[in-house]
C-alpha cells in the first residue's frame, strides 16, 4: 500500500480517478480476507486454504489493476516539454 500511496502522492489527478478508487478498496478488501486466513491457516486449520487462496487472488487483480493505472496515459494531457 505504501507503493500505491507513494505513486498516487506523485500523480495525484490519477488519485482522484475512479478506477483507483476502486483498486484501493479491491486491495484492501483482499488483504483483509487473506492475512486473517493465513493466520488461522498457519495455526493448523487447513480448511481455510481455499479461502487464502481467494483473498490472494483479489490482491494480484489489484496489483494488475495497479499497473494499468501507472501505465495507462496521463489524465491531465501535460507534456513532458
Amino acid at each position: 500500500m505504501a507503493l500505491f500511496g507513494t505513486y498516487y502522492a506523485f500523480e495525484p489527478d490519477k488519485a482522484r480517478t475512479r478506477l483507483a478508487q476502486i483498486q484501493y478498496g479491491v486491495y484492501t478488501i483482499g488483504v483483509v480476507v487473506m492475512m486473517p486466513s493465513l493466520y488461522f491457516m498457519l495455526q493448523g486449520n487447513r480448511a481455510l486454504e481455499p479461502l487464502v487462496a481467494v483473498g490472494s487472488l483479489v490482491v494480484f487483480a489489484s496489483v494488475l489493476l495497479f499497473a494499468f493505472i501507472l501505465f495507462s496515459g496521463s489524465s491531465t494531457g501535460k507534456s513532458g516539454a
